[in-house]
C-alpha cells in the first residue's frame, strides 16, 4: 500500500532539538561532542514531522554509532527553495566505492562489529524522495561522513502557524530500526 504522509511547514530547529533528546541514550558514556549549528531565520521546511524526524533520528543515530570518540555536528542552512539539513561525524568513514550502496537494503559498513545500517538508509532516501526532497552521501574512509538531507521550503508560514508549532510538543514515535 501507499504510505500517508502528511506534509506541512516544519520547524527544522524543533525537529533536530526533538532527535538529539531521543537519541543522546545512544551515545552510552562515549566521548562525543554534538555540535548544532542552525540560523535563527532558516525557513520552515515542506515535510511530514513524524517522517522527518524518523530521517533525522536515523542519521543522528548512524552517526553517533560510527563515532567511537570525535563529534558530530548538525548544520542546517537555506539554499535557494531548499533547506539542506547535514550530518557530520568523525566516525569510521564509508570507501567511495560503498556509497551508494549502504542506501541497499541490507548494507552495512566495512566495519561489522559497530552493526550495520540495516533498512535504516533505504527507508531515509525513500522517505526523503516521498517529500520530494533527496538524501546523499559523502565520506572520507578513516575521517567520517557526511549525510545531507534537502527538502523544499515551506512556501508560507502564518504567525498562526509558528505560535501553534512552538505549543506543541509531537511525541517520537517508534525509530526506524
Amino acid at each position: 500500500g501507499r504510505m500517508r504522509l502528511d506534509i506541512h511547514p516544519v520547524h527544522v530547529a524543533t525537529s533536530i532539538r526533538n532527535v538529539l533528546q531521543v537519541s543522546q541514550s545512544m551515545l552510552r558514556g562515549q566521548p562525543v561532542e554534538i555540535v548544532v549549528d542552525i540560523p535563527e531565520a532558516l525557513p520552515y521546511v515542506q515535510a511530514d514531522p513524524v517522517r522527518f524526524e524518523q530521517i533525522l533520528y536515523n542519521l543522528v543515530g548512524n552517526a553517533m554509532k560510527y563515532t567511537r570518540g570525535g563529534i558530530v555536528s548538525i548544520d542546517a542552512r537555506a539554499t535557494g527553495d531548499t533547506v539542506e539539513v547535514s550530518v557530520h561525524d568523525t566516525g569510521i568513514g564509508i570507501a567511495t566505492d560503498s556509497l551508494e550502496r549502504i542506501f541497499q537494503p541490507l548494507e552495512r559498513a566495512a566495519d561489522a562489529e559497530a552493526g550495520g545500517f540495516g533498512l535504516g538508509l533505504t527507508i531515509a532516501r525513500q522517505l526523503a524522495h516521498a517529500m520530494h526532497g533527496t538524501l546523499r552521501a559523502s565520506s572520507t574512509l578513516g575521517k567520517g561522513s557526511v549525510f545531507t538531507f534537502a527538502l523544499p521550503v515551506a512556501e508560507t508560514v502564518s504567525e498562526e502557524t509558528t505560535l501553534a508549532l512552538t505549543d506543541i510538543v509531537v511525541p517520537y514515535r517508534q525509530a526506524l530500526n
